[in-house]
């Protein structure tokens, strides 16, 4: 398992970006991975925007790749709309773990080196497991191939 600590920092996920994520999970074969961008602002954490993955997306068992351009686009136009930034990631794991993989964590840290913005102090990072229907939502703020937990609330 990779390096992972507990905190008591919090992260507000709007419902309008909890719904986009139910919606894009509910699009997509519940076998395959899926995911998308998280917009919003980092002092507080708070995710105003939840992107859907992208008609270039890349969605296997056990690896999910956004389509670049769409996110890239849907930031700049959140941007100026309402000035919310890029501050991470969501994806489903269809199969487990609730916590970000090594491979997750070879990503964000990849995300952090090449980033001029805000993701250089880490990524956000969000993992979905669904269990009879239901979705279960962790949240991780991802540094140097380190995952801090954060609790989720729902607003």
């Amino acid at each position: 398992m990779p390096n992972m600590r507990p905190t008591s920092m919090t992260i507000k996920v709007i419902s309008s970006a909890l719904a986009t994520m139910r919606e894009e999970i509910a699009l997509t074969p519940p076998h395959l991975e899926t995911g998308g961008i998280l917009l919003g602002t980092l002092e507080p954490w708070n995710v105003t925007v939840a992107g859907h993955a992208g008609p270039g997306a890349v969605r296997t068992p056990a690896f999910f790749l956004r389509d670049l351009e769409y996110a890239q686009q849907m930031a700049a136009v959140e941007f100026e709309r309402s000035g919310a930034i890029w501050i991470g990631e969501w994806h489903t794991h269809p199969s487990g773990p609730q916590h970000p993989s090594a491979t997750d964590l070879d990503t964000y840290q990849n995300l952090q080196y090449q980033a001029r913005g805000p993701l250089r102090a880490g990524v956000i990072s969000i993992i979905i497991t669904t269990c009879n229907g239901c979705l279960n939502l962790t949240a991780w703020s991802c540094v140097n191939r380190t995952a801090t937990q954060l609790h989720v609330e729902e607003s």
